[in-house]
């Protein structure tokens, strides 16, 4: 792709995604070095809970690219996240297309647990509480499967939890999370 015919401002955008594009094929590489790619019979599932645990950042941070590679602002992270999910566009700088380290669907699956994660220490570092399926489950057994009132309910769900839930808190994380369970668990 020629970007002589681009506007300057567009110029210095493409460049960067050039430079992305160019290095993490070596990035891939030097993460397949660093698991014992061929060696390791693992090697699938550290690199996942790698990636799982470490952001792009943390990663372009372990592996030095910023002096390594030269690569500065957001490029680093950037080309962690090409060196994961490969280059496949036919017609966006085709010559630099490559495979990355896990398949489309393996990557989207990470990025929603990563974000899963993030989420819940962000709503818990802020004083609310995430309701899990199990908690929720056991507001349903306890108010429909025994028939409790929904102060009964709450007493039991702060004695089993050791917390001090108000029954207001628990009857509305019921009705806004129910969903959430299966037929077999309401």
């Amino acid at each position: 792709m020629a970007i002589s015919h681009i506007p300057e401002e567009r110029k210095a955008q493409l460049t960067a995604i050039e430079i992305q594009l160019a290095t993490a094929p070596d990035i891939r590489d030097d993460l397949k070095t660093k698991f014992g790619y061929g060696e390791n019979k693992f090697f699938d599932l550290d690199l996942f809970e790698y990636r799982v645990n470490n952001s792009r950042e943390d990663i372009a941070k372990a592996l030095d690219l910023e002096e390594r590679y030269d690569l500065i602002n957001t490029l680093p992270r950037h080309s962690v996240g090409s060196a994961f999910r490969g280059h496949h566009d036919e017609d966006f700088f085709p010559e630099y297309q490559f495979e990355g380290l896990f398949s489309e669907e393996m990557n989207d699956m990470i990025e929603g647990q990563r974000k899963s994660k993030g989420g819940r220490k962000g709503v818990e570092a802020r004083g609310h509480h995430l309701w899990s399926l199990e908690e929720i489950a056991d507001i349903g057994e306890l108010k429909y499967g025994e028939g409790l009132t929904w102060n009964d309910t709450t007493s039991e769900m702060n004695e089993k939890y050791d917390k001090n839930w108000k029954t207001d808190t628990v009857r509305m994380a019921y009705q806004r999370n129910k969903h959430r369970l299966t037929d077999e668990e309401e």
